[in-house]
């Protein structure tokens, strides 16, 4: 677990909920297919906001978003990929207000979200050994977020 800074958390807290709903208001109102483009712009800005905490359960749930996002996974409107990545946003969301209460971080409030995220990433789920051995912020610096474009895959 790590030590949380309500006064950090303060600063950066409106730039991250603005950014989650953002992303999820894309999934919402997603005719066909959400568009990748901003919704990677999104993801950057809320990564940006999220460096500032270095939180590993954040990091990791970033990572696993980001991952979705650089595969060529679909977020078509109303699939099971938009409705699971839309659900985890919500469960993002909750996270990050209660972040100022909450005295340590822990990871394992987010895991099933992760999870989740990996699975319909085409990933391993991780379990809560691998979890705490591997999402620690010197193994999931938000630096290494991929957010590659079309273009670059």
């Amino acid at each position: 677990m790590y030590p949380i800074n309500p006064q950090v958390i303060a600063m950066v807290q409106e730039e991250l909920e603005k950014e989650v709903l953002a992303l999820m208001q894309l999934l919402e109102d997603a005719a066909d297919c959400v568009d990748l483009e901003k919704f990677k712009g999104h993801l950057t800005a809320l990564s940006g906001a999220l460096k500032v905490l270095e939180l590993p359960s954040a990091t990791a749930f970033m990572q696993a978003v980001s991952e979705l996002a650089d595969n060529p996974v679909q977020l078509a409107s109303g699939s099971y990929e938009a409705k699971a990545v839309y659900a985890a946003l919500q469960c993002f969301s909750a996270y990050l207000q209660q972040l100022a209460n909450l005295k340590q971080d822990n990871l394992m409030l987010l895991l099933p979200e992760i999870n989740e995220l990996r699975t319909v990433a085409g990933k391993p789920v991780m379990d809560e050994r691998d979890a705490v051995r591997d999402c620690t912020p010197e193994n999931l610096p938000l630096l290494n977020v991929s957010l590659r474009t079309e273009d670059e895959r």
